[in-house]
């Protein structure tokens, strides 16, 4: 890939990441700013209600009229999460003039009818209610809660709060957080770079953003006890174990380690959890590992999705596994993960989505752009001893969490 362009427009920073190979073009807005920014529990969910009501209508379109152009154009989507909300939009190289038109029309321009508020309102509460259906994605958030504190509510929100939020804190939300210095435009693909930058300038305005209000910054801290939750709406039990490692920026430092150690442990059919836990014990049929760097912090966790008389041998057997591949990591399952980690990232990288994708970190890593170049050599450079260290270093004592089954110490 060429070398990223950054460029300062009407005070907003953007990026072209030039890409000849690509046959699309993707547009995305990232924004400095998510769920952890909402300080009161009545405002809980305001950051991701903001995130559907742009697509709601303009200065110039309803709903129903930017659904349609979108459709013509490509398409679109958007998310939200604890520290970012990121609107992307796919299209083709000649349709650049009217896809970035429309993009920044929603960006700078949404209008959040009333009447679109209140049906919308609906919507995300059938939303709501379908995390709560599933038993991993309700534990996970409770816990997740529990573990970390306010901060890491819900990032769709309560019930309550959902029913609670008035356009008046989507609005204080937007003008609080979406300014210059959280917000990245990053546009993807094979485009003149002239003709971007002369197209992108005609679509963002000249905005005069008033001086913001002083905000108290997010933060969590990690409690060590152990709990137990019941949820009458699942049949299943979860298990979950949480373990504090590293933060991003840490991370890069380890040379992207975190990411193999999660591979290998519990990222595929291939990992030493889904072989143990899942192949040779038969005690469920979901088991894996996650990273996760929330607000300059990091945690590695288990899950798994088991029956209650499960729990305390499945929990048992992830502790073994871990202090076996403290003494010996089979070179074959190593070299698996490195080669396994590296084809997802090569593949995100053959698309302007996914390449464009990997700029959504782009305020977590201080600023700055991770090059799959820098990726692949931190990757290919780790060894065997350095995740025997991790593991080591992190992965024990974890803090737990079941939900419909008992605590299994």
């Amino acid at each position: 890939m060429q070398k990223t362009v950054f460029k300062t427009i009407n005070g907003w920073k953007c990026l072209f990441q030039p890409m000849s190979s690509a046959k699309t073009i993707n547009i995305r807005a990232v924004v400095h700013a998510g769920s952890a920014n909402e300080q009161e529990a009545r405002t809980f969910g305001a950051a991701h209600f903001l995130e559907h009501m742009f697509f709601k209508g303009t200065e110039k379109r309803n709903y129903s009229e930017i659904n349609r152009k979108f459709a013509q154009l490509g398409d679109v989507n958007a998310y939200t999460s604890l520290e970012r909300t990121v609107f992307y939009m796919n299209s083709l190289p000649a349709l650049l003039d009217d896809a970035a038109e429309l993009f920044f029309e929603l960006f700078f321009s949404a209008t959040m009818p009333a009447e679109e508020f209140e049906k919308e309102r609906g919507v995300i509460i059938e939303e709501f209610q379908s995390s709560e259906d599933n038993p991993i994605s309700w534990g996970i958030k409770k816990i997740n809660w529990d573990t970390w504190g306010d901060s890491m509510h819900p990032t769709i929100g309560t019930r309550e709060s959902i029913e609670a939020l008035s356009i008046e804190d989507i609005v204080r939300f937007k003008q609080q957080f979406y300014r210059p210095e959280n917000t990245l435009f990053v546009i993807t693909g094979a485009l003149d770079e002239k003709e971007l930058w002369d197209t992108v300038s005609a679509y963002i305005p000249d905005v005069q953003i008033p001086s913001k209000d002083s905000l108290v910054a997010p933060t969590i801290q990690f409690k060590t006890d152990h709990f137990q939750l019941d949820n009458p709406n699942s049949k299943q039990s979860l298990l979950f174990m949480v373990f504090p490692t590293v933060s991003e920026l840490e991370s890069r430092k380890l040379r992207f380690l975190p990411d193999l150690v999660v591979n290998l442990i519990g990222g595929g059919m291939h990992s030493v959890l889904f072989e143990s836990v899942r192949e040779r014990l038969g005690l469920c049929y979901a088991v894996g590992m996650q990273y996760m760097t929330p607000l300059r912090s990091g945690y590695h966790s288990v899950y798994a999705l088991l029956d209650a008389n499960n729990v305390e041998v499945a929990h048992d057997e992830v502790l073994n596994q871990l202090r076996m591949l403290e003494k010996e990591i089979p070179n074959e399952l190593f070299v698996t993960a490195k080669s396994n980690l590296l084809f997802g990232r090569s593949r995100a990288n053959e698309t302007a989505s996914g390449t464009g994708a990997q700029a959504d970190s782009y305020f977590d890593n201080g600023h700055d752009l991770i090059p799959f170049d820098e990726y692949r050599e931190g990757i290919e450079s780790l060894k065997i001893e350095d995740i025997q260290d991790f593991v080591k270093s992190y992965l024990n004592d974890p803090k737990l969490a079941v939900v419909n089954a008992k605590l299994p110490v």
